[in-house]
Formats: C-alpha cells, sequence, structure tokens
C-alpha cells in the first residue's frame, strides 16, 4: 500500500491479524522491510503490522533524502501514524535516532507515543 506524506509518497508493507491492533514498524536507515520484519512474525498472529519503507532510503519510497539534522524524520513519521489512524497504536523503531525523532516531534505536537 501507498500513503501521501508532505515529504511524498511512502510505501508500507502490512501484514497481519486483520482487525489486529496496530503496530507501525520502523527501520533503520539502508535497510529492507523483509529483513526488518523478520523479529515481527509471530506477532503478526495478534496484530496488524505496517512496514513503511523509510522515504529517501532503498525500497519503494520516494527518493526524497530528509535531513537528519531537524525534525523531518518526526514529520514524516506523524503523517504515517495519522494515516493508520487509529487511537491505540503502537511503534516500534528498529533505530534508535529514529525513534527519538519520532518522539520529540509527538511531543512538540502533543501527541502521546506509547510503548510496547
Amino acid at each position: 500500500m501507498y500513503v501521501n506524506t508532505r515529504f511524498g509518497r511512502t510505501h508500507i508493507l502490512k501484514m497481519g491479524k486483520q482487525n489486529g491492533l496496530p503496530i507501525i514498524a520502523f527501520h533503520g536507515g539502508n535497510s529492507l522491510n523483509p529483513h526488518d520484519l523478520l523479529p515481527l512474525v509471530e506477532l503478526a498472529k495478534d496484530y496488524q503490522i505496517y512496514a513503511p519503507d523509510t522515504i529517501g532510503h532503498p525500497g519503494y519510497s520516494d527518493e526524497i533524502r530528509l535531513s537528519s539534522k531537524n525534525m523531518s524524520y518526526g514529520e514524516w513519521a506523524l503523517d504515517i501514524i495519522d494515516q493508520v489512524n487509529y487511537p491505540h497504536l503502537k511503534e516500534w523503531a528498529s533505530h534508535e535516532s529514529v525513534f527519538a525523532s519520532i518522539t520529540k516531534e509527538a511531543v512538540y505536537h502533543g501527541k502521546s507515543v506509547p510503548s510496547m
């Protein structure tokens, strides 16, 4: 599936239980979703997992590089979270700088970032 963000089109792999609580799995840079989803296969029995291809990195998302020196990745991630639009969303980031950016941007916009 594809979603539009303020930075461009983002490809998202979706797997798991159709009506399960959603988890968004953000992977680190220069990585591919199929590889990063392996640890989450067991969770797919109970959750619906969304795994976006990081914009500007390998995958099917637009080839637009975001800056790591500002909140661009957090803004991009919040756009994806808003597209999934579920009140009890769980987030998982395999790269700590991505999660930190999401958290800072979410707090700035008054959103909560639940933990697993």
